[in-house]
């Protein structure tokens, strides 16, 4: 075999190069595939001996998938965001932790973060902890930075969205007031593409545009789609799907607050474990996958940031879909990110 030594997945790759990359992983897990007539993983590495059989016929998951995958959003030929893969891409090297650590938390810290330059700091934010307060991520931050940041009357440094505490993943902080200006400018023109992974309820498998207006009860602390309001924009893109779960990648423009958590509930398909909005009992998992520029931005210094999904996303996603590369959540970045 000329692909001895080489792993199962990629040598599917290119042997069926019509087929999108989800689509092997589904064919690999539901043992289309088989080497030896055994069902293998798809980093098994082949031997000069191996057999390896393939059925052409594909399960109904798979064919969904391939519907999908046929949808003209999915397909459109001018893509507006590249695939993060190239030099321009920044990648958190750990994971976020489940839970806010303590002790040293200036050094907790250091081991979040994903990007810092002269004028962002950008941290893969842990779960269960808020963006602003006594013990936020914010007082973190100014810790961190405490003697670094050249003092100003007319700045401070600061976070520039907001995640919900649970929420994990990507998260920008100020360094300097150009930074502040720039980044400020970006989102209120609506730029840049922030993209959420997401475990959702039921079956989703194709695309889908949520458009609602949503209005917040601050009293009851939560957000409610109503006739008027503020306008919230989400692109869902579905990677993988059972009978019961879709793992999904949420794209929004705009940031309202439970924004993603609503609509997906408002929309039949409410994040598994969020209580708040009919997900069930439990921990919801919502994780800042990526923040995506349609072209790198000298002033900031950064293409796409990417943070590594937090172990809480990573063990509700083994339990329900069992292991998956982060590879496929890459390669599915691209057309998550263009759909709006």
């Amino acid at each position: 075999m000329d692909d001895a030594g080489k792993r199962l997945d990629r040598v599917l790759r290119r042997m069926l190069p019509d087929i999108r990359l989800g689509e092997i992983f589904a064919i690999i897990r539901t043992g289309k595939v088989r080497i030896n007539g055994r069902k293998v993983k798809g980093q098994h590495r082949l031997s000069a001996s191996d057999v390896l059989q393939l059925e052409r016929s594909l399960t109904p998951e798979v064919s969904a998938t391939a519907k999908a995958s046929q949808n003209p959003a999915t397909n459109a030929s001018s893509r507006l965001y590249r695939p993060p893969t190239d030099g321009h891409i920044v990648r958190s090297g750990t994971r976020s932790e489940s839970s806010h650590r303590t002790g040293d938390d200036t050094r907790s810290l250091a081991d979040c973060i994903i990007f810092e330059n002269d004028h962002l700091l950008c941290i893969n934010k842990p779960r269960g902890i808020t963006v602003h307060g006594p013990s936020s991520v914010h007082s973190w931050v100014k810790r961190y930075l405490s003697g670094r940041v050249q003092p100003s009357l007319s700045f401070r440094v600061g976070p520039l969205h907001r995640i919900d505490r649970n929420t994990t993943g990507v998260l920008f902080f100020s360094k300097s007031a150009v930074g502040a200006r720039r980044f400020t400018s970006l989102m209120r023109r609506g730029i840049p593409r922030k993209v959420y992974l997401a475990v959702l309820s039921g079956s989703l498998r194709s695309p889908q545009i949520w458009e609602d207006m949503l209005v917040r009860d601050r009293e009851a602390q939560r957000t409610e789609i109503t006739d008027v309001g503020s306008r919230a924009i989400t692109a869902v893109y579905p990677v993988l799907w059972t009978e019961h779960h879709t793992l999904a990648l949420c794209t929004i423009q705009t940031g309202r607050t439970h924004q993603i958590r609503v609509q997906a509930s408002h929309h039949g398909h409410p994040l598994v474990g969020d209580g708040k909005y009919n997900g069930g009992p439990g921990s919801y998992a919502l994780h800042a996958l990526a923040f995506i520029l349609p072209e790198r931005d000298e002033e900031l210094g950064f293409l796409h940031v990417y943070a590594s999904p937090a172990d809480n996303v990573v063990k509700t996603v083994d339990r329900l879909f069992g292991s998956i590369p982060e590879e496929l959540l890459l390669q599915s970045l691209e057309t998550a990110a263009s759909l709006i």
